[in-house]
Order: C-alpha cells, then structure tokens, then sequence
C-alpha cells in the first residue's frame, strides 16, 4: 500500500483527445445522450513474437469501447485515448440515432503537435 504524504498534492493529468457537439440536420443541439466509440482494428494485424508463442491468442485490446455522455448543450468530450483509428456512434436525448463517423487520432509528438481533434455529429431522422 502506498501512502501519500499529506503536505504534498497529488497532480493527476487527462487530456482531452476529441471534442465536438451534437446537432440534427437543422443545426439545433442535441439535449444530451450517449456516444460510444470503438477503436477499429488495424488493416494488418500485430505479428506474433517469439516471447509470445505461436499458441497464445492473438491481444485483442483494439476491441476496447470508450463511452461519453452527451451535455444538455450538445458538447461531448473523451478523455486519454491512445493514437489509432475509431468508429464514434450512439443516441441522443430524444432515442434518435447519431450517424457513425469514423476518425483517427495521429500520435503525439513533440509540445507543438495537436492534442485535440473537433469532431462535429449529426443525428439521423
């Protein structure tokens, strides 16, 4: 068990991978809802290594699902997301359903490379 000095602050950092908002065709803000997102993937997949065996079950962490809520203005965030392609989809306040859209977050290189991608989404009628 680790035990915190009381005198010290615990600093803990997320950072905002994608954020965007909600509309319907309109342009009017969703009210709130849920949105998932899927990591895809990738077109080839990781080789196995030696140290692994050939018997070992190929990782499977690409099926990894990332949930968010929707605001009651229509702006929605997730946190922490590693580099990679993704599927984001779901439903807003009213059970209508929000039009899947793929995106791909690049790896973070350096203090000047973009650490946040806007993606606007659209509810289906």
């Amino acid at each position: 068990m680790t035990l915190v000095d009381p005198d010290r602050w615990i600093v803990l950092r997320r950072r905002v991978a994608i954020a965007g908002r909600v509309v319907d065709d309109a342009g009017v803000p969703a009210d709130g809802g849920d949105l998932s997102m899927r990591a895809q993937p990738p077109a080839t997949p990781p080789r196995r290594t030696a140290r692994r065996g050939a018997d070992a079950p190929p990782m499977n962490h690409f099926a990894r699902l990332h949930e968010t809520r929707v605001r009651s203005d229509g702006f929605y965030f997730f946190l922490d997301l590693p580099a990679g392609d993704y599927l984001i989809d779901g439903r807003d306040a009213r059970g209508r359903a929000i039009e899947p859209r793929s995106i791909s977050i690049a790896p973070v290189v350096g203090p000047a490379a973009k650490r946040l991608l806007g993606v606007n989404l659209v509810t289906r009628k």
